[in-house]
């Protein structure tokens, strides 16, 4: 494997290496700096794949910074300063640049958050880097304390901003300045898009979270349900199963999904994009996070190990991760 190429080895194995030469042992979504009360994070984001050239640049400001903030905010924190690291193409429009500031001045203005500094570079497409830090509302989250009989939770709409990037790939020859641009030729088309273009930041719902003291793991979900839910089950030693028909995929946004042909299960499994929080608690809480409206149930952790996924039917199949790989693409 050592003379192979890093598309060969895979997202997952490159990460265990880091892990190894650095002797990193916890693997959440942000990382305690030591002697002090403060998690860091980075989040890095290509043109080339996070970026589509026909949305406006203001967007990829705001979804970059949102990106940044979803790992404090899986943390259980609260977010404080960030430091941006730009690498420019010399070509690039001086007006697009204006507006990815404009993108990232607005999403700092909604995380009530700042940027103290960074750097910049040429290169030859756009890349940005975000370095993150944030304080614990209480006890911080992590991915390693999920236990059997634990309830599997999400908030919001996993699977919208993957149809909506759908959208925006077909689309290629319209230029996505607004998330209602399209919704007089597919009806309903202004929540998918509008999820992937603004993607919730769930600051209130961590903080609520953090009050409630009974979450006992917790991820954003950046790459599906399936692979961040798959780093919850190894990170804490358990199964997970997910039931299909709990999945929180909209009937206006399934008609839209299968218009399109798109199987609405896989996008909410592993479309990834979406910045939701996807959290793990014991059931004597799961009366309070209902009637809180905080996430909805998806499933249940067990002894087992891996994520499972129960069809209507009763069927229980084992489901292997479809979330994005860096290297590689997409799982299979």
């Amino acid at each position: 494997m050592a003379r192979g190429t890093l598309d060969k080895l895979g997202e997952a194995e490159i990460i265990k290496m880091l892990a190894g030469a650095f002797s990193i042992e916890e693997q959440d979504d942000a990382a305690q700096v030591k002697g002090e009360v403060i998690f860091a994070s980075s989040d890095l984001m290509l043109q080339s794949t996070d970026l589509p050239e026909n949305v406006h640049p203001m967007f990829w400001g705001f979804r970059f910074i949102a990106a940044n903030v979803s790992d404090i905010s899986a943390m259980g924190c609260r977010p404080g300063s960030l430091m941006v690291s730009l690498g420019l193409p010399g070509k690039m429009k001086v007006l697009d640049f204006k507006d990815l500031l404009e993108g990232m001045k607005w999403a700092c203005r909604e995380a009530g958050i700042r940027v103290i500094g960074g750097d910049t570079n040429a290169s030859p497409e756009v890349i940005l880097s975000g370095f993150i830090t944030g304080r614990p509302h209480d006890l911080p989250f992590t991915r390693g304390g999920a236990r059997p009989g634990d309830g599997v939770y999400v908030t919001g709409n996993p699977g919208a901003a993957a149809l909506g990037l759908a959208i925006i790939q077909k689309h290629e020859d319209e230029y996505f300045d607004s998330p209602d641009l399209l919704e007089e030729k597919i009806e309903g088309s202004s929540r998918p898009i509008g999820a992937f273009l603004v993607p919730e930041m769930r600051l209130k719902e961590s903080e609520d979270l953090s009050e409630m003291g009974a979450v006992t793991s917790c991820i954003d979900i950046s790459d599906g349900i399936s692979t961040d839910a798959d780093h919850i089950a190894q990170s804490s030693g358990v199964g997970i199963s997910i039931e299909e028909d709990l999945l929180p995929f909209s009937p206006e946004m399934r008609g839209i999904a299968e218009m399109m042909k798109l199987d609405p299960t896989r996008l909410a499994l592993g479309g990834g994009d979406d910045f939701e929080l996807l959290f793990t608690a014991p059931p004597e809480i799961s009366g309070e996070i209902r009637e809180s409206e905080i996430g909805l149930l998806i499933g249940e952790v067990n002894d087992g190990s891996g994520v499972k996924i129960k069809r209507p039917g009763g069927k229980v199949e084992s489901f292997k991760s479809t979330g994005y790989q860096h290297f590689g693409g997409r799982g299979s």
